[in-house]
Parts: C-alpha cells; structure tokens; sequence
C-alpha cells in the first residue's frame, strides 16, 4: 500500500505506453504473470463498458496512475487520473467505483498539517479522469473514538461494498489501533453514516500488526472479507505480506478467520502478493462466470523492498475459485496460465 518512490522508477514513460505479456514466448488464449512488468502497487479494477480500468499507487510523478485493458492481460498506460493539490505525498490506493453514470475514486494521502493519512473522495465523468477532488471523509489526525482504547490515527486502502438490499458500506484499515473498519456510505457517495463497525483486527503472530487492503464479497448468501496482513516490503528470508481470508454471516459480523492463506510468498520467486482486488467475469459460451484475483507481488530480483528490487510491485492476475465455501488460487504463479474468458 504504501508507494517509497524507487529512484530507477523516476523515469516517467509515456500516457499511453503499452505493457503486454512477453508475445514470443505466451501462447494465444494464455498470460503470464507479471501482466505489467513495472510498478503498479496497490491495484483495483474497474469493469466499464466492457473495459478494465486498472488504479494504482503513486509510482513516479504524484498522483493515481490508471491503465487500461480489453482482456486483463494486455495494458496500455493512460497517465495520472487524479492529483490533489492538497496532499503532500503519499498518494495510496485508489479505489473507483461508478454510479448513475459519474465515477468516484476513494483515497489516502498525506495531510500537510497532520502528516497522518485522509481518506479521500474525488469525481470524475469518465474512468480516465481527470478526476477533481471533493473532499475528506475520514481525517487521519488522532481522533478519540467511543469503544477504542486509544485515539485513532490514519485511514487508508479503502473500499466499496454494496449489499443485496442497496446499502453502500465503505471499509478501509485504520492505521492505530490497527482495524479493519466499515460505515454505511451516503447516496451521496460524500458522506458517511454515523454506524462504525469493526470487522477485525491484529490477533495472529502472521499478521505482524498489519491488517490493510480489505475486499468484501457475499457468495452464496456469506460474507466473505479477503485482507493482505504484514509489513508490505521485507527481507528476502521472510516476507509476511500475504493475502488472508475471513467470513461472516452478516455484513457486521461475527467474522470468522480463515487458518490457511489464500496467497502468500514463494520463497526467492514471488514475494508479497497482496493488496487484492476482485473482478468477476460473466459467463460465456459453456464458461461459468470467473472470479480472478488482481493483486502485486515483488519477484526475486533481489529483495522484497524499494532499493533492492528493479521492478517493484508488478501487476498480476490469478484465477480464484470456490472450494466448499474457500477461495482458493493456484496463485500467485509465473509459469504460463489460461487466460481470462473475456466476452
């Protein structure tokens, strides 16, 4: 989540530089992880018109860069959707999401004054922007809050879930103490409700007092939040960042937390996979509809961190399934895979 601008990755390139799979050695109808071999930390995916707009964290100039792509696999850098003249750095994970034709990005960055994170709403008439900001949601300077011990610090890697019975809830990781948080969000889609709802904390020795990056999704009438948990860069040796799951039966909870991690390192091959996204494909032909996960990992050039590893956190994609009520990957993967079954 969080964007240490890598010195080798102040090389701006072009708006609308082209990033494809390695076309010599990937079959048709296949990928090959990384999709975008650069960094393009903290992705989420937005389905519209039958095209993938993909948000990420800074990596370079300030502010959100937006990708673009008919397939998930073969992207075109379209430049920066949103810089926000009151931030001082720290632009971090962006999340868009449409509504009655307008587009809506929720984001952290850091305050001048406190130099803690807001968490951020801008609009947009387009997926590509430019998107304008409308204001702060959530303050990042220390808030006392009825329930919590301490006051709360820094909102960040927020997202959006809307529920069977219309009601929108936006969830993000509040950074001390460290939560996973939800409230109703106004039709607005610039105010939130007064409801505070925490939907887990840091209680494992994996999660190493990181809990960030939520998603929510409801499968066959269970709610299901799927989090990356760890420090988010590392030591060769062991890198805790992964991607972990927990259930509920209702939106509010008791959550339950999964033992084994939906994704998590290959040791000297893939690091950190993590800061997840899903995007579910209709059915097509005689294919099902498809979850695929979207996520970054570091691979093994080097060390898991800024400064030791020439890429970054590259984009990638993995199929996820359901397996007794699981999500399961085969990722996160490297050798060539099927692609997506795109209509």
């Amino acid at each position: 989540m969080r964007a240490i601008v890598f010195l080798c990755l102040a090389l701006v390139l072009p708006a609308c530089s082209t990033f494809s799979p390695r076309a010599a050695e990937v079959p048709a109808g296949c990928y090959q992880n990384p999709v975008v071999e650069r960094d393009t930390p903290d992705p989420f995916v937005l389905v519209h018109d039958g095209v993938f707009y993909c948000y990420a964290t800074e990596s370079g100039p300030p502010g959100f860069q937006v990708l673009e792509s008919p397939d998930l696999v073969h992207w075109t850098h379209r430049g920066v959707a949103l810089v926000d003249p009151t931030a001082s750095g720290h632009y971090w994970a962006p999340e868009v999401v449409e509504r009655d034709g307008r587009f809506w990005m929720y984001y952290s960055i850091r305050n001048h004054a406190s130099k803690q994170h807001d968490l951020c709403v801008a609009v947009a008439d387009h997926p590509v922007g430019p998107f304008t900001r409308v204001g702060v949601l959530i303050p990042g300077a220390p808030t006392p809050v009825k329930g919590e011990p301490e006051p709360c610090i820094g909102a960040i890697d927020s997202t959006v879930f809307r529920d069977d019975d219309g009601q929108t809830y936006l969830a993000y990781s509040q950074e001390a103490p460290r939560a996973i948080v939800m409230r109703p969000l106004d039709p607005s889609m610039t105010s939130l409700g007064a409801e505070r709802v925490v939907l887990i904390r840091t209680d494992r020795d994996e999660e190493q007092g990181v809990v960030e990056a939520p998603t929510l999704l409801k499968r066959d009438g269970v709610y299901h939040l799927l989090y990356s948990a760890g420090p988010f860069q590392g030591r060769a040796g062991k890198h805790w960042y992964s991607v972990r799951h927990a259930s509920a039966p209702s939106i509010r909870g008791p959550w339950t937390k999964s033992d084994r991690p939906v994704m998590q390192t290959i040791r000297y091959e893939i690091y950190g996979p993590g800061h997840q996204c899903v995007v579910t494909l209709p059915a097509v032909g005689d294919e099902p509809a498809q979850d695929w996960l979207v996520y970054h990992a570091w691979d093994g050039d080097g060390a898991p961190m800024y400064g030791r590893n020439r890429i970054g956190r590259s984009l990638r994609i993995d199929r996820l399934r359901w397996v007794d009520g699981l999500p399961v990957t085969d990722g996160p993967t490297r050798n060539i895979q099927p692609a997506p079954a795109i209509r």
